[in-house]
């Protein structure tokens, strides 16, 4: 499941931005477009974002992003001190499920894609939110080595990449870069680092909003053929600030 996010820091909150549209690796003629990739972690303002392989195939079917919110939906609901420490924690038993799973023969084959290094990726649980009024992010990488899965818990300090984007980085860098090919899809600008949280939550939001519209387009196709038919559908955004998490544009409940 290849996935459109964006996420952006204002001085205001954090905007998080998905696409819709998953994919079956096995058929790519089978598609779905109202597919929910951002979900609200209760008791805190933060929420995860689900990107990569999460259909992990077997009978019954192994649902990486079903799995996740099991383990989000068991612990009590109440503030979250650290995000990193709490990614750490439910990457324990995601681990051991996974590794289960596979001992069992119930996952018959690991897909992924490569990034680097020997690992090769499944998908990312992108974890964004406010710990004691400050802004964190998480990723839970989730990976396997010759079939061998595991799961890793890192950190991400905003100041290296703000708004940062998941999905396609040609379409993202031809909107930075002001490629006038894309010129319909950066109505709202992007301002200079030095006030890059100045930007309102709404703003935000429509910047978001208009890099997906970009991946999604004939443009967007045209520059990257690879990942960009497999991002598109509707489009759903959340607000989150230190108090409160707020949907912006809901995902479609199936």
């Amino acid at each position: 499941m290849p996935t459109a996010i964006f996420r952006y820091l204002t001085s205001s909150g954090l905007i998080v931005a998905a696409d819709g549209k998953a994919t079956d690796l096995i058929d790519p003629r089978n598609q779905w477009t109202n597919i929910q990739k951002i979900f609200e972690i209760k008791g805190t303002p933060a929420a995860y974002a689900l990107n990569g392989n999460v259909v992990l195939g077997g009978e019954p079917e192994l649902h990486l992003g079903r799995k996740f919110r099991e383990l989000v939906n068991a612990r009590t609901p109440h503030p979250i001190p650290d995000l990193v420490a709490y990614a750490e924690e439910l990457a324990k038993p995601l681990h051991s499920w996974l590794s289960d799973a596979k001992a069992k023969e119930l996952i018959p084959y690991f897909h992924g894609y490569h990034e680097g290094g020997s690992r090769t990726t499944i998908a990312h649980i992108l974890l964004f939110g406010y710990c004691k009024g400050m802004p964190q992010e998480a990723d839970i990488w989730v990976w396997h080595r010759g079939q061998v899965p595991g799961c890793s818990a890192e950190p991400f300090d905003f100041a290296r990449q703000n708004p940062r984007a998941w999905g396609s980085p040609e379409v993202w860098n031809a909107l930075l870069s002001g490629n006038t090919k894309f010129a319909k899809f950066a109505t709202t600008k992007i301002p200079p680092k030095e006030e890059i949280e100045q930007n309102s939550l709404l703003d935000a939001a429509k910047i978001g909003e208009s890099y997906i519209a970009a991946c999604d387009s004939d443009e967007g196709r045209e520059l990257d053929p690879i990942t960009c038919p497999t991002i598109g559908g509707h489009v759903h955004i959340a607000a989150i600030n230190d108090s409160c998490f707020l949907w912006l544009k809901r995902p479609i409940l199936r």
